[in-house]
């Protein structure tokens, strides 16, 4: 994904309950040259309505990864190398099984997101609940 240009609206259907994972490689305008992350902050989230007033179902900050909502619930962690920069993005079941299924829901990533005059969408969407057939 190219930085710089504009946020991508990403649509993503996850099955609730599953453990779900994600590789966002960030990349400066032109795809060849990994974007410098050192000193970047991400976070993941997840609402169950549109803008600011929606409560906050899921969170994920890479800048405090011990402290997901809801607890247990993911991870927001960081590849840096010379090659390949990327936000790494895992979902774990107690962060989509409260969720109801079939269900709508909204998800943003955010760069910077604690900063008011820098912070970056890096994508944004609906985000849907599936229902799935238990394990077992």
């Amino acid at each position: 994904m190219p930085l710089g240009v504009s946020s991508v609206q990403w649509d993503l259907r996850v099955p609730a309950g599953s453990n779900i994972q994600w590789q966002i490689q960030m990349w400066v305008t032109g795809g060849i040259t990994p974007f410098p992350i050192t000193g970047h902050t991400f976070q993941y989230i997840v609402r169950d309505a549109q803008g600011s007033s929606g409560n906050i179902l899921v969170k994920l900050r890479s800048d405090v990864p011990g402290t997901p909502t809801p607890v247990g619930g993911g991870l927001l962690s960081i590849t840096n190398t010379a090659l390949l920069t990327a936000v790494n993005l895992a979902l774990y079941p107690p962060a989509t099984s409260p969720l109801a299924a079939p269900g709508t829901f909204y998800h943003a990533l955010w760069m910077d997101y604690a900063d008011p005059v820098n912070a970056a969408n890096i994508f944004w969407g609906t985000f849907f609940t599936d229902p799935a057939v238990p394990s077992g």
